[in-house]
């Protein structure tokens, strides 16, 4: 890991070895429950349930705005699952496999899945 980057984890609370275990698992469950409810059920990936256990919770400021990015996996808007399940079809045609249980909002795109606007 990159110096900066590391220095930049670390002011915002996290440290080598973080595992917000069964929180984590709470987090993941409460998401996966929802895009049920939405009618499109969605199965996490072990690499997004690693980056939740990892980084789940945390708060991120923007270094070059006053946005804060939050590491919330159950933040998401009626119908992001359906959108998750086309963006992972996609992914997984192409070779690649989806990571996301998060949810991406309009006000969104172009950033990681994982990472959402704090309201």
């Amino acid at each position: 890991m990159a110096p900066d980057l590391h220095t930049y984890l670390a002011a915002q609370g996290w440290t080598p070895g973080r595992d917000i275990a069964e929180r984590a698992e709470e987090l993941v469950d409460v998401r996966v429950k929802d895009a049920v409810r939405q009618g499109t059920p969605l199965s996490p990936s072990s690499a997004a349930v690693r980056v939740i256990r990892a980084y789940g919770l945390l708060r991120f400021p923007h270094p070059r705005s006053s946005e804060v990015w939050a590491m919330k996996p159950t933040s998401g808007y009626e119908g992001d699952a359906a959108f998750i399940a086309e963006l992972a079809t996609g992914l997984t045609m192409s070779g690649a496999r989806s990571t996301s249980v998060a949810t991406r909002t309009p006000n969104c795109i172009g950033r990681t899945p994982h990472v959402l606007p704090q309201r």
